[in-house]
C-alpha cells in the first residue's frame, strides 16, 4: 500500500538512491501535508545521496531536485532545515555550485520580493524590510551560511 511504502522510505537506510525502488513514496513524502514528514524526507534523501556510489544518475538528479525545491517550502522550518544541511551545500558531488547557486539566488530574490519596504529611508529600505519579515528573519542567516558553504567548496 502507499502508506507502507512511505513508512519504508522513511526508515533509516541507504536504499532509496542505491536501488531501483519506486519513487512514489519519496514524492508522497515531499508532498505530505505535514511539515515534519517533508523535513524528514529532505534529511533522508540527503543521507541517501551521501551513501550513493560515484556518478550522478537521473534518479539522483530527481531526488536532488526535490530537496532543492524544498528551500521554497511554505513552512519556514522545512526551508530552514534544508539550508542548514551543510553536506548538501558543501560536499555532496550531486550538488555542484552551478546547480546550487541559482537555487540560493532565487530564494534570496523571493525574500526580497516578499518584503514590505519602508518608504521613509531609502538607504535602509531593503535591510529593514528583510529584518521585519518573520520568514526572512529565519531564512536569511541560514541562506548566507549556505552561500558560504557553496563558495568554499573546492569545485567552486
Amino acid at each position: 500500500s502507499a502508506t507502507s511504502a512511505l513508512v519504508d522510505f522513511m526508515s533509516p537506510s541507504c536504499s532509496t538512491v542505491a536501488d531501483g525502488e519506486s519513487l512514489l513514496p519519496v514524492m508522497q513524502a515531499f508532498a505530505h501535508k505535514s511539515a515534519s514528514v517533508r523535513s524528514k524526507a529532505v534529511q533522508k534523501v540527503v543521507a541517501d545521496l551521501k551513501c550513493a556510489p560515484g556518478g550522478v544518475d537521473q534518479r539522483q538528479q530527481l531526488l536532488l531536485g526535490l530537496v532543492l525545491d524544498a528551500v521554497s517550502d511554505s513552512d519556514v522550518e522545512v526551508a530552514a532545515g534544508v539550508l542548514q544541511l551543510e553536506a548538501l551545500w558543501s560536499s555532496l558531488p550531486q550538488t555542484l555550485p552551478d546547480v546550487t547557486v541559482p537555487v540560493l539566488e532565487r530564494l534570496l530574490a523571493s525574500l526580497v520580493r516578499g518584503t514590505q519596504l519602508p518608504l521613509n529611508d531609502p538607504s535602509h529600505m531593503l535591510t529593514l524590510g528583510l529584518l521585519r519579515e518573520k520568514r526572512s528573519q529565519k531564512l536569511l542567516p541560514a541562506l548566507i551560511r549556505a552561500f558560504a558553504w557553496v563558495y568554499t567548496r573546492e569545485d567552486c
